[in-house]
């Protein structure tokens, strides 16, 4: 059995019977109900994907992309902990199978430097994409995408475009910390009426079984 559970933002918790992996603790996430995890996955070293305090706290080894692992190494993480992952990557957690696409964070503004980005395909069925909208997976295979669906980086219509290239899979939205209630409602919205059945707002701290 595979379940993920979302604590708000972009993180999001993946547990199977002998392992629990926990992705993107950032800032703007509830982390005070995540577990022990046994490894921590960043997709990206900006801080609502990974919060130093929060990270520094644990044990767990984090696996991130080379630019997000250099920073946490000088923000005092000990270097028995980090790990580089590298596009391609095939990572396993336990019975969890995990490989990693890593590219170039999305575009947020010419001239403004934006970081590496690890997408991760969990078992080939659960797709987590970072801040980008990467191409990894069987689109006919994968059950679950996670899309983001606001940020300075981000259009609407291109996250949707994203869900649209996995035409089995349930969408569920994430990254949504800078929106208030009604402008959630109003994604939500758009959402639900382009995606239809597909689209589906996890409650946080919430299981979902795969």
């Amino acid at each position: 059995m595979l379940k993920f559970t979302l604590h708000g933002h972009a993180c999001l918790s993946i547990v199977a019977e002998d392992a629990n992996v926990l992705v993107d603790p950032g800032a703007f996430s509830k982390l005070d109900d995540v577990g022990r995890p046994d490894a921590m996955l960043i997709t990206h070293q900006h801080a609502d994907h990974a919060e130093p305090g929060y990270l520094a706290q644990t044990s767990a080894p984090i696996y991130a992309p080379r630019d997000a692992i250099d920073a946490l190494r000088d923000q005092g993480i000990p270097e028995e902990r980090l790990h580089v992952v590298e596009d391609g990557a095939a990572l396993t957690f336990g019975s969890l199978r995990i490989t990693a696409a890593v590219g170039n964070h999305a575009v947020i503004y010419s001239g403004i430097p934006t970081p590496l980005n690890a997408s991760y395909l969990v078992d080939g069925r659960l797709l987590v994409p970072g801040d980008a909208f990467p191409h990894i997976g069987d689109p006919d295979s994968v059950e679950h995408v996670l899309i983001p669906i606001s940020g300075p980086w981000l259009k609407l219509a291109d996250a949707i475009d994203f869900a649209q290239r996995y035409p089995s899979a349930k969408v569920h939205p994430i990254h949504d910390a800078l929106l208030s209630a009604p402008g959630i409602g109003l994604a939500d919205r758009i959402l639900d009426g382009v995606l239809g059945e597909r689209f589906s707002r996890a409650r946080p701290e919430v299981p979902i079984e795969m």
